[in-house]
């Protein structure tokens, strides 16, 4: 079994999210874009990351995951 609780990546990506969140909320950007897609997409990642952070699957099956699954479509639901 795997501590997940401290497994790096899920806190870079959690701290990402939130750095995301922070200048996406806060900044005027060029183009036509979603700005409340893209928020509410990036708020959705927080609970998936927290529940993968909690899950102690091994890290190879990690990759598997339903939330890594929601993650990947959120994260290009933001970029489209």
């Amino acid at each position: 079994m795997w501590d997940t609780s401290k497994d790096y990546r899920l806190s870079v990506a959690e701290k990402s999210v939130e750095l995301f969140l922070k200048t996406v909320e806060g900044a005027r950007f060029k183009g036509k874009w979603d700005k409340k897609k893209a928020v509410q997409l990036a708020k959705e990642m927080v609970p998936e990351i927290q529940a993968m952070r909690y899950s102690y699957v091994d890290p190879r099956d990690l990759v598997g995951t339903p939330q890594m699954k929601a993650l990947k479509e959120k994260a290009n639901g933001i970029v489209e």
